[in-house]
């Protein structure tokens, strides 16, 4: 739960040209929403309101986190384009099964359409 005096950090949407991320202080914070000056964001996923189904951007707890968030999409990127569609030799069936459970994906319900 975000409170006020808090500070988050604020990453902009690039594609609509919003800024630089920066360092932001809740201002008043709602049921709903919560005031980071130039920005309403969503209390409780910190994605910021631009109207009209738009957003200028999204808040972080800090710096930190949205790196650490950055980091885990490109590795994941990284770990997608490196699947085959068929297994790597010697990676067995239930190996799969754990990668699988691991990533959460039930494996009790591949093949059954």
């Amino acid at each position: 739960m975000i409170k006020t005096g808090q500070k988050l950090w604020f990453v902009p949407n690039y594609a609509q040209g919003f800024g630089k991320e920066r360092e932001v202080t809740v201002g008043k914070v709602g049921r709903k929403w919560a005031d980071i000056g130039a920005h309403r964001i969503d209390a409780e996923t910190l994605r910021a309101d631009g109207g009209h189904g738009t957003s200028p951007g999204q808040c972080w707890p800090n710096k930190t986190a949205w790196v650490a968030e950055q980091q885990r999409r490109e590795l994941w990127g990284w770990f997608q384009q490196r699947l085959s569609h068929q297994p790597p030799d010697g990676v067995s069936t239930e190996s799969i099964r754990q990668a699988m459970t691991l990533l959460g994906v039930d494996p009790d319900k591949a093949n059954k359409s």
